[in-house]
């Protein structure tokens, strides 16, 4: 009777591991994909070296590379 008890006991705990390590990995892949993610930012510098310019610069501010695959303006 006792060993039906502790391979109960020990069934569920592994099945709660089991299930813990699962939230854990993709709780992990999660956070991978997030700071590896390319962070494409626009913006403008404007200078006045005798006359005014302005320029438009893209720049990307995250971990991995991105592609810009259009890119419209008004």
């Amino acid at each position: 009777m006792i060993e039906i008890i502790l391979s109960v006991i020990t069934a569920i705990t592994s099945i709660i591991a089991i299930a813990i390590s699962i939230k854990t990995l993709k709780q992990n892949n999660l956070m991978i994909e997030s700071s590896s993610r390319p962070y494409i930012q626009i913006y403008g510098i404007k200078t006045d070296l005798g006359f005014p310019s302005y320029t438009l610069v893209i720049k990307n501010f995250g971990q991995s590379s991105g592609t810009i695959k259009s890119l419209k303006s008004n």
